[in-house]
């Protein structure tokens, strides 16, 4: 009972520890003059009535900003629960860098059966200057939930190739969806990885006869082309 106390305890310890630099005062700056701005003004666009396929600024379709919309999409969500204000701009942010702390508790706890090992892992990552701070974390800018599928997709095509279970497979192909939905051809930053490793744990020609690999791809090149397709026939000149 105690050892299970201990164990809740620390794992209690490190949500306060990460609360502080993820969370805490998320809204006390105003929101910042640069892609957080145009964000901003995107989202609230759609959530008083704009298109959720074009993006707009000032009314007019925003062909300047040319990024899928995803970000903003999770923007007007939280803009429909909390109202409009500096917290729905940055929360998506935010809470991309918590899901990827748990995310390496959870991985590393499965695959090193070490928790110390996620939570040194947690804390490296949210005492980094670069990553928690203005443009990445703290303001409403694409960069951290680009950040938390691209460290996904490769980890789970390494959990696919290692245990050989197909829902890794598919939840790689999900990802790597939502990776390009926010920002694009970025998203795809880490795809030559994933050749590679395969090749190097001889896995080609079992990933080449998996009839899901097809299928995981199709649902990607459907919805990721599909939505390019889409957006320049609701807004012609946008490819």
């Amino acid at each position: 009972m105690r050892i299970k106390l201990m164990h809740s305890a620390k794992f209690i310890l490190l949500l306060l520890v990460l609360y502080f630099p993820l969370f805490g005062h998320l809204d006390t700056l105003p929101i910042r003059l640069f892609d957080e701005s145009r964000l901003a003004v995107n989202a609230y666009e759609m959530h008083r009535g704009g298109s959720w396929i074009v993006t707009s600024f000032e009314g007019e379709p925003d062909m300047w900003n040319t990024k899928p919309p995803l970000m903003i999409w999770l923007q007007v969500l939280f803009m429909k629960f909390i109202g409009v204000n500096e917290l729905a701009i940055r929360l998506p942010a935010a809470l991309a860098a918590f899901l990827i702390c748990i995310f390496f508790l959870s991985f590393t706890a499965r695959r090193f059966k070490d928790p110390w090992l996620g939570i040194i892992s947690c804390i490296v990552l949210t005492s980094t200057v670069g990553y928690i701070h203005v443009h990445a974390t703290r303001t409403g800018d694409y960069d951290s939930l680009l950040t938390l599928f691209t460290t996904l997709y490769p980890l789970l095509f390494f959990s696919f190739i290692e245990t050989r279970e197909t829902k890794y497979l598919y939840y790689t192909f999900i990802c790597l969806t939502l990776s390009v939905l926010t920002k694009g051809i970025a998203g795809l930053l880490f795809v030559p990885i994933l050749p590679l490793y395969t090749l190097y744990k001889r896995r080609v020609v079992a990933i080449i006869k998996d009839k899901h690999f097809y299928v995981g791809l199709g649902v990607f090149l459907f919805v990721s082309c599909g939505y390019y397709l889409l957006r320049e026939s609701l807004n012609p000149g946008f490819i």
